[in-house]
């Protein structure tokens, strides 16, 4: 069998993301890896002949481990100039905006992140824990740049990510965190924030209220990374990605700081302020939740069940996946990721 190529093959093509590429029938080669490469025990002197080849050569000669990529897609098509069949998102409905909440009164407990992009704060609202994500107000910063985002830009985005999250069931299904709104801090949680954040930007925009989102918060976690990976969380993780695309959202920074693994073996999607949505500035296009399905099968089974030092800078597209190399299975890497 080949791989599914598209958007050639339009008939597929058009039932993703309504359907989950788990649902197809048939499945698409090579979607689930064998598991039984899972338990592979080499010999000694195998694994000694392998390393020294990809010492001599920079090139692991066991790339091709768990074999091909099951999708290919057709990125050429995107390039400026180039026209494509966009086919329209038949089942998208815009949904109502994230709610504001309002005189919300909450306690913050600790900071989470110290060095994070946007800080993070364990907070009680009632008897009941919550993580809220702050982000500055700096909606009327002056960038030449059109191509960079603001603040403002990312907290929209995940303002907007959740209420479709929420409006498509994903927050149901448990494959992202519960969204409870948005909100502008009070001048009691911003001094708190500009006291204890990692931020050393504030300076103007302190002097207006952050803005924050209130989401479920999840205590003893850790991020997917080869020491705690298995062909059947790498399997639902994909899963998860198929269910945020069915509710029209592209993650748009795949990486495995953002794929939270909980004590319960359950995985949960975070960190959505790069997403995009068909509502947004830049509407989603299917090809790019295909494209983004298959990388992030490039980042499970050609990256983590194999070796994990990377993120989304470094991540090949899968169209070179080849270069995404096994050496968690010999014991050396072979390429700075």
């Amino acid at each position: 069998m080949e791989k599914l190529r598209v958007p050639d093959n339009e008939e597929a093509y058009c039932r993703y993301p309504e359907q989950s590429i788990y649902e197809f029938t048939p499945l698409p080669y090579n979607l689930i890896p064998s598991a039984s490469q899972e338990d592979v025990r080499d010999p000694p002197d195998f694994i000694a002949s392998a390393v020294r080849k990809a010492k001599d050569t920079k090139v692991n000669p066991l790339c091709t481990w768990l074999g091909e990529p099951p999708i290919y897609v057709n990125t050429g098509l995107m390039l400026p100039g180039q026209a494509y069949k966009d086919i329209e998102l038949k089942g998208y409905v815009a949904p109502p905006p994230l709610g504001e909440l309002l005189g919300c009164d909450l306690t913050i407990l600790e900071q989470i992140n110290p060095n994070g992009n946007h800080a993070m704060f364990r907070v009680r609202v009632g008897s009941e824990e919550r993580l809220l994500k702050t982000f500055l107000d700096d909606s009327d910063y002056d960038d030449d740049d059109d191509e960079t985002e603001s603040t403002m830009d990312q907290f929209l985005a995940e303002r907007d990510a959740y209420a479709h999250l929420i409006h498509y069931g994903a927050c149901d299904a448990g494959v992202v965190p519960r969204c409870y709104g948005w909100l502008r801090l009070s001048k009691e949680v911003t001094d708190f924030v500009a006291g204890h954040s990692s931020y050393r930007c504030w300076g103007p925009f302190i002097r207006r209220q952050p803005l924050g989102i209130l989401l479920e918060y999840f205590p003893d976690t850790s991020c997917v990374s080869f020491n705690n990976i298995t062909f059947a969380l790498a399997q639902t993780a994909m899963k998860a990605m198929c269910r945020i695309h069915q509710a029209y959202v592209l993650h748009g920074d795949l990486a495995s700081r953002n794929c939270l693994l909980l004590p319960s073996g359950r995985i949960v999607w975070v960190d959505f302020d790069h997403s995009s949505n068909p509502s947004s500035k830049k509407p989603v296009k299917r090809l790019e939740l295909w494209l983004e399905i298959a990388q992030a099968w490039g980042l499970f089974y050609g990256c983590l069940v194999s070796d994990l030092s990377i993120n989304q800078r470094n991540l090949t597209l899968i169209n070179t996946f080849g270069s995404q190399l096994p050496d968690m299975r010999i014991g050396y890497q072979s390429r700075s990721y």
